[in-house]
């Protein structure tokens, strides 16, 4: 009589056989889908802190804009460059959190 029928439904049987995991593996098992929920959730956490502080600092450098646009002529030569100097630090500021962003969505 041949095995290779008998293997055969050897082989079926336990690939339908649900596998048993030690309970020590399951628990590793539920720690790594908490924990990487848990940095889902911290991601979009930070994300959305990021993106207010953006939005923030773009509408300061474009109020510093619109401050030179209408008082023109009547600012000082150094309230124009401090005022230049603003907008592009809040621009500056803008970019970086929308780097962090970007990283975060990378990687």
């Amino acid at each position: 009589m041949s095995r290779q029928p008998v293997a055969a439904a050897d082989g079926l049987i336990s690939f339908l056989r649900p596998q048993r995991r030690s309970k020590k593996a399951m628990q590793m098992g539920i720690k790594e889908a908490f924990d990487k929920a848990v940095d889902k959730t911290t991601d979009t956490i930070d994300n959305v802190k990021d993106a207010v502080s953006e939005s923030g600092h773009r509408g300061a450098a474009k109020a510093e804009e619109t401050k030179r646009a209408v008082e023109g002529d009547q600012m000082s030569v150094t309230e124009k460059a401090g005022s230049m100097f603003n907008q592009a630090k809040e621009t500056v500021q803008a970019k970086v959190d929308e780097t962090k962003q970007d990283v975060r969505k990378n990687t």
